[in-house]
């Protein structure tokens, strides 16, 4: 037979990522192949949709050394509250610069289409797939994960870049050229793949344990939700998200201590799985994804980038951490007292009150005698402190920790909006409550009533999700982005930065690509 090797490729002309599925603890502790599909090898069997699947999550864990980190860093930076590098100085003017477009942009845009390009592999096999070669459940199982991939990649193209191209088949060199589809149609596609994954994906619970961080009901139904939110169809949101709720494999529920997302030690424990409702794992095996300095290494380096330079004792390297993503002071300065989220996860320069779950001690006055940035605080969600143990096959300072995409508390306050949208503001299933369930988990007062509901939401939000991928879409969905950066941080928005740039490599290779407003 001859053989048609399939090179998977997006209009960034890439190499799908796929890995062989072996005996495993974790269905992400794969092999690499070298990115190609042979057709004498390809969907004869049950094992080679499972390698192509893998293909399909391998994305999420970042194109870059930032190992899954991109879609928390440059959100981040736009909306100012995180201090890309190491000055201490917000983008502000040079805010523009950075809009036009970059390496974090193109790796941005990069790893979501890789996930959509290698989900639309496994969609179409399983559509010609033979008699015999996949169970009724089988074939089910594997397109629902498909069908989400590929709608999550698409849900987050277009609300950070708006209109793109957007390929539903496997790669041929018409789609070199395609033109872009308008967010709107790209949200309805996104609908139909979220319908299609919730109704064939189990809930968490029901996955084995060599198959933990698959994507679940629960994910899609979070999405879901998220995006009938920006079609504005709130009757649409609230039942997606009444189902979710309803579940209960596991029952969804906030866990006591806002730290508890964040854990490695307790990322198996009730309340670390009930919270946490879409996350990117961090490999603990042989896996050889990430090439940083010339070394083959696995997990994440996001606590690497996030923890300051304060010695080993304390932080994932010899250094003590790179620093590079440090929250603006204004960011700082916005909490109210006595927020938990303020005094357990967030660390101002010459804090010695805090104690990571690897510490060997408190943090001390002498650990901050090398770290010269004085107007600088870091989060503590992913400062935890020195590697537990070396990640196989990796440097010693990689992290085992998960990434949350999608918590429980997000869902709690989307919800408070959807019942906002659809007139329900107080009693037990009121705007508000939903709104006070996350506040009381901080430790704040309940909030009865406000001039500006979508003001109030807003801040809530910035606290409870800073430094994580979805906050600065909620401005922009809203439509708050502008005086946010204006109010918060004296910058002027331009209407165009709602949308992040289509990167120039990209219209260099497709004329067809529209120009995105920059």
């Amino acid at each position: 037979m001859k053989k048609t090797r399939y090179l998977l490729l997006t209009t960034l002309t890439l190499l799908t990522l796929v890995s062989l599925w072996a005996c495993k603890k974790s269905f992400f502790e794969t092999g690499r192949t070298d990115g190609t599909i042979v057709e004498s090898s390809s969907f004869t069997v049950k094992s080679d949709f499972d390698q192509a699947l893998i293909g399909a999550y391998t994305p999420l864990q970042g194109q870059d050394a930032f190992g899954g980190g991109v879609q928390i860093k440059v959100p981040n930076a736009v909306m100012q509250d995180m201090i890309a590098g190491g000055d201490e100085k917000p983008f502000s003017g040079s805010l523009a610069a950075y809009m036009q477009g970059n390496a974090d942009m193109q790796a941005y845009y990069r790893m979501y289409f890789q996930i959509a390009a290698n989900s639309n592999v496994v969609i179409s096999k399983l559509a010609d797939v033979q008699p015999g070669v996949l169970t009724e459940a089988e074939n089910n199982l594997i397109r629902g994960q498909a069908k989400f991939l590929r709608g999550y990649a698409y849900f987050n193209l277009a609300r950070a870049f708006g209109d793109v191209p957007m390929p539903l088949a496997i790669y041929e060199p018409s789609q070199n050229t395609l033109p872009c589809t308008k967010k709107a149609d790209i949200f309805k596609q996104v609908i139909a793949d979220l319908m299609d994954a919730e109704a064939n994906l189990p809930e968490a619970n029901v996955y084995g344990s060599g198959d933990r961080g698959r994507v679940t009901r629960g994910a899609a139904l979070a999405y879901l939700a998220n995006t009938y939110m920006y079609t504005e169809e709130w009757a649409k949101a609230k039942i997606e998200t009444d189902k979710l709720m309803a579940l209960t494999k596991p029952k969804y529920a906030l866990a006591a201590d806002p730290q508890t997302p964040f854990s490695i030690k307790n990322k198996n424990t009730p309340e670390y799985i009930a919270e946490n409702i879409f996350e990117i794992q961090g490999r603990d095996g042989s896996d050889r994804q990430f090439q940083w300095g010339g070394t083959p290494n696995t997990g994440t380096l996001v606590p690497v980038f996030t923890t300051p330079g304060v010695g080993a004792k304390f932080t994932p390297v010899s250094n003590g951490g790179w620093g590079e993503w440090i929250i603006n002071k204004k960011a700082v300065e916005s909490f109210e007292p006595g927020d938990k989220r303020l005094t357990k996860m967030i660390v101002k320069h010459g804090g010695t009150n805090y104690r990571g779950e690897f510490f060997t001690e408190d943090m001390t006055a002498d650990a901050w005698k090398n770290n010269q940035k004085f107007n600088s605080a870091w989060t503590t969600k992913y400062w935890l402190g020195p590697a537990p143990t070396a990640v196989p096959g990796g440097a010693s300072f990689l992290s085992h920790q998960y990434l949350p995409q999608m918590r429980f508390a997000e869902v709690l306050l989307n919800y408070a909006e959807i019942q906002f949208k659809l007139g329900n503001l107080t009693g037990p299933e009121g705007a508000y409550e939903y709104l006070n369930k996350v506040r009381r988990r901080a430790g704040l007062p309940e909030i009865l009533t406000s001039a500006n509901f979508i003001a109030t939401l807003m801040n809530e939000r910035r606290h409870e999700l800073v430094m994580e991928p979805n906050l600065w879409w909620h401005y922009t969905r809203t439509g708050t982005a502008k005086a946010f950066l204006k109010n918060e941080h004296g910058v002027d928005m331009e209407d165009r930065w709602v949308h992040f740039p289509i990167p120039g490599r990209e219209k260099a290779f497709n004329p067809n690509i529209c120009s995105n407003g920059y």
